[in-house]
């Protein structure tokens, strides 16, 4: 028993990821990978949200766990950064040193998570509001 951590993962195993897995669990992480999906209770529970992924949709994920006040750790990969911009905390994807250093900088380091919850639940979730993803698809529809 590693302090009763949660993580998921999806996809063919490879070296890296059983180092993550240790890294995670020693750190109490709840983590999601692509395609998975955490409930509330983890999101809240969760030291942070890590979300490795090298292509992602849009990045939905990491936007629900700032919506939980859940610092984000992200691969600077795809189009996770233009998303979350100052909200989350990056790491080279390709790298898992870089992955465990950004990890144990968020857990060693409680003014940080603070700041990135601050900006994620201020500057960066009113964009992306299903409010006004609606408000401005009505619009589009509108003009056409």
């Amino acid at each position: 028993d590693h302090g009763g951590a949660t993580g998921y993962l999806v996809g063919e195993e490879n070296q890296g990821l059983p180092y993550m897995f240790i890294m995670m669990n020693a750190a109490r992480f709840s983590v999601g990978l692509e395609g998975i999906g955490l409930s509330e209770r983890a999101y809240q529970h969760a030291v942070a949200y890590v979300i490795p992924s090298l292509e992602e949709g849009f990045g939905l994920p990491p936007l629900e766990a700032m919506r939980y006040a859940t610092p984000v750790i992200a691969a600077r990969a795809s189009c996770i950064p233009e998303i979350l911009g100052e909200g989350a905390e990056y790491f080279d994807p390709y790298d898992i040193h870089s992955m465990a250093q950004t990890m144990q900088r968020i857990v060693s380091d409680q003014r940080l998570r603070e700041s990135l919850v601050r900006i994620g639940i201020s500057n960066i979730l009113p964009r992306y509001s299903w409010k006004t993803m609606t408000e401005e698809t009505h619009e589009v529809y509108q003009r056409a």
